[in-house]
């Protein structure tokens, strides 16, 4: 088994927020490190809008000869807020095109090599409300709970070649965007059902996603809820 420092990891919306830390940690470890973005181009494009993008990255990958060792999965098009009946069919369906589609299209190429390998690491990052629901928010509820659909399909065919496929469901954390989208009322609620009175930090899911991603850990199918010990 390889040691961490010698694996070649991929992180989608890794140029900012929770993918930037990601990045910043598996650096420090010694891992070589690609993102995707759909704007930074210091990073490798990737627009989950367009399903082309989704297919020159993969032809850039493999042009590259990038051999992926650990794909983490934290990109995503947020929708605006809306109450279900507010939300039109086809607004609907585009947005879980966009957020569902081409992360299984990538993902299959992804361990479709590793499993060549015998090694590999996929770690999605879902939401505590996918699985618990809230009001608003239907299509990214959909999005982040279909995440949970293809970390169980993925695992069933792809641990028996030693390529392990977990999710995580953290509860809302400190980055810049989400205080920019969550209203500050829903905010002051968390923290105040929370025993250190605030959000959980970037930190805190650091921690919890890290024995999803060593090399040596074999921990697969898992879907991980934390909240940070909120009592409603």
């Amino acid at each position: 088994m390889k040691p961490i420092g010698e694996c070649t990891v991929l992180i989608s919306g890794g140029e900012k927020g929770l993918g930037a830390a990601f990045k910043l940690e598996l650096e420090k470890l010694g891992a070589k490190v690609y993102t995707t973005s759909s704007k930074s181009t210091s990073a490798l494009h990737w627009d989950l809008r367009s399903s082309e993008s989704t297919q020159t990255l993969i032809k850039e990958l493999s042009e590259k000869n990038i051999e992926v060792d650990i794909f983490i999965h934290c990109a995503h098009i947020f929708s605006d807020k809306k109450l279900i009946l507010q939300v039109k069919a086809d607004d609907f369906k585009n947005s879980l095109v966009s957020n569902v589609v081409p992360v299984y299209e990538l993902t299959r190429y992804l361990c479709r090599n590793m499993s060549r390998k015998n090694f590999g690491k996929v770690l999605f990052i879902g939401s505590l409300i996918s699985q618990y629901g809230g009001a608003g928010k239907v299509a990214y509820i959909t999005e982040k709970a279909a995440l949970t659909g293809l970390t169980m399909a993925f695992h069933a065919e792809f641990s028996p070649k030693n390529v392990s496929v977990n999710i995580i469901h953290p509860n809302l954390f400190r980055t810049p965007d989400i205080e920019e989208r969550v209203p500050a009322e829903i905010i002051e609620k968390i923290k105040a059902a929370s025993p250190t009175g605030d959000l959980l930090t970037m930190k805190d899911v650091l921690l919890a996603a890290f024995p999803f991603v060593d090399p040596t850990s074999t921990l697969s199918g898992e879907s991980l809820l934390f909240d940070g010990g909120v009592s409603w």
